[in-house]
């Protein structure tokens, strides 16, 4: 299972369907509800990604810094698994990911961003990490300053950022209204760990990996719950194969007990009533990015 708020929202979403995009998603759906426009397709989230960092980049040249556009997405094979390791074709070929994760890290040390900023004196360094970053909250204020922007966020809290950075110019110029896209993209990404949160603690969920963790016993392997079998393992720093055969009866068990499917069950449930009252900003985000996608096709054209 991917972990991302897109794979949480497409189970319990409906989406618009061509005719009714074509129609305007501005239309209203049942009792006075806004049609729920389709999610961007992975070849569009890709322009998005592009334009947005083609943005950026050129905004950062502008104050006399360099910047390289990151490809998109770095490692496409990287999985996360909240509830339990369900792929079987991913476990026999990366076992929990330990061999992945070792190469991205090193890709991140080779990222040519990451050099530059490690080759420029201390003051361009802390200039240019303004520009990308903007300069921060200020010490003691309360309050969100005029020149911010900040979304409530579903588990508690406010967060702020400021709109003269390059990323904040770049999505501006990108979706046109920043304050919503933040407050969409912010509070839409924190749904999905208070669904994964309330699958984990759910009774039913629980009395599925009973069977499960005796599944793995009969294999060898006597962890009482996939988190222990994938944190253990790992901790003990094995051969791929090790890692791999771990990996595998875990996936196997979670298909052959019926934990995979009570987990993908369970998930749809509680992202339903996680998502249901943060409606609009999934709605927001979704017509945001659609209506941006012609402005990115010219930014991607252009380069």
């Amino acid at each position: 299972m991917l972990n991302n708020f897109t794979r949480v929202v497409s189970v319990v979403l409906a989406v618009c369907s061509a005719v009714a995009l074509a129609g305007a998603c501005g239309t209203k759906e049942g009792r006075g509800k806004p049609v729920m426009p389709r999610e961007v397709s992975d070849a569009e989230a890709r322009i998005l990604w592009d334009a947005e960092q083609i943005l950026i980049r050129d905004c950062v040249a502008r104050a006399g810094f360099r910047y390289w556009v990151p490809s998109y997405p770095p490692f496409p094979e990287g999985r996360e698994f909240p509830y339990v390791l369900d792929d079987l074709d991913w476990a026999r070929k990366n076992g929990y990911g330990a061999a992945l994760r070792a190469h991205m890290r090193k890709a991140d040390e080779a990222d040519p961003n990451r050099r530059y900023l490690k080759s420029l004196p201390v003051a361009r360094r802390r200039a240019v990490l303004v520009v990308l970053n903007g300069v921060g909250p200020t010490p003691g204020a309360r309050g969100r300053r005029p020149d911010e922007v900040e979304a409530w966020l579903p588990t508690g809290g406010v967060v702020r950022r400021g709109t003269a950075d390059c990323p904040s110019q770049a999505q501006r110029a990108l979706y046109g209204d920043l304050a919503g896209w933040f407050r969409a993209t912010r509070v839409t990404g924190s749904l999905t760990a208070l669904t994964e949160a309330r699958v984990l603690g759910d009774p039913r969920y629980g009395a599925a990996v009973r069977p499960w963790a005796s599944c793995m016993e009969r294999r060898g392997h006597p962890f009482a719950t996939p988190a222990r079998a994938r944190t253990e393992t790992l901790r003990t720093a094995p051969r791929h194969a090790e890692e791999v055969e771990v990996a595998v009866a875990e996936a196997s068990c979670a298909e052959v007990t019926g934990l995979a499917s009570r987990a993908r069950s369970l998930e749809a449930e509680h992202a339903h009533i996680v998502t249901t009252p943060y409606r609009a900003e999934v709605v927001a985000l979704r017509r945001l990015r659609l209506e941006a996608l012609p402005r990115a096709r010219g930014v991607v054209a252009r380069g």
